[in-house]
């Protein structure tokens, strides 16, 4: 948030629209703000699935349904990015937290997400999944850890499921 930006609903708020193209055009809004004022990255969309009541950051997500929360992300990256980042009207999209990071023990901030792989194909990682496909160019990995390997410390889950590497090839 910068000072004279526009203030949109909160993320969990937004999702009682059912409504992808209001989020595009939201993203669009965002963009132009965040370029106008020199940065050429957002931090968003959070694609966080909230099934822990007790975690702090529910209200930035889009709520507990993947297939909702796939929706507004994919609307969101494309209201961000446009058609091109080159425009001057356009921001880098940055998905948030990949993956399992609406979920931590005890609703505790970066806690460790008990869950087996099936879950985290299943409900976490098809926002992802979605985004990635409609062109995404920045994901922010989560701060937890999945069946106690620590997201951050492990390229297996960007390698497995995206086919990214971090070579500048993949971008």
């Amino acid at each position: 948030m910068a000072i004279g930006a526009t203030v949109f609903p909160t993320s969990i708020g937004l999702s009682s629209t059912w409504n992808p193209a209001l989020i595009q055009e939201m993203g669009k809004a965002i963009a132009k703000e965040v370029r106008y004022q020199g940065a050429h990255i957002a931090y968003g969309p959070v694609l966080d699935i909230a099934r822990e009541a007790r975690w702090s950051r529910v209200e930035e997500c889009f709520g507990e349904d993947p297939y909702l929360t796939s929706q507004f992300g994919v609307a969101f990256v494309k209201g961000l990015q446009g058609t091109s980042i080159r425009s001057g009207e356009n921001v880098i999209a940055t998905l948030k937290h990949m993956a399992g990071h609406g979920v931590p023990q005890g609703g505790h901030n970066a806690g460790a997400a008990h869950m087996g792989e099936y879950e985290l194909q299943e409900v976490y990682l098809p926002p992802f999944k979605k985004a990635v496909a409609a062109g995404v160019w920045s994901v922010m990995s989560s701060y937890n850890e999945v069946d106690g390997i620590p997201l951050p410390l492990t390229n297996m889950y960007s390698q497995t499921f995206y086919g990214i590497t971090g070579d500048s090839k993949d971008l």
